[in-house]
């Protein structure tokens, strides 16, 4: 249940981001708060991925030793996951407001793309 719910965080992002970093005016206080949700979601992910085993790919056996799940997840995923839930928007703008920099908040939103790559390991997950 629980990879349904991020899969289907990861699809309405797909629609929501490309639009908020087109149109600044597509912001507001209820869409961002959700987003903030969503982020508060996929922290809580990251975490469980620490403790969900995985199949070995050369072996195909089940890899249920939280040190070796860890140490997977380090190699593996983390920094994407990471990167894609970091504030940047937030760290910017405390900085100030400078034209310049209100660009690169703008352009910051794209990396909450990298989250797509998460629909590819979710799928392979259920499948």
């Amino acid at each position: 249940m629980w990879d349904l719910l991020i899969i289907l965080i990861l699809i309405i992002q797909a629609f929501i981001t490309p639009l908020r970093v087109a149109f600044e005016s597509y912001e507001n206080i209820a869409l961002t708060g959700l987003l903030n949700i969503f982020d508060i979601l996929f922290l809580i992910d990251s975490i469980l991925t620490f403790f969900t085993s995985y199949g070995e790919p050369v072996t195909n056996q089940e890899i249920t030793d939280l040190k070796k799940i860890a140490v997977n997840y380090l190699k593996n995923w983390f920094i994407v996951d990471i990167v894609s839930i970091f504030p940047f928007e937030y760290l910017l703008e405390s900085v100030g407001r400078v034209n310049q920099l209100l660009r690169i908040i703008r352009l910051s939103k794209l990396l909450r793309l990298i989250r797509m790559i998460r629909l590819a390991r979710a799928y392979k997950s259920l499948m």
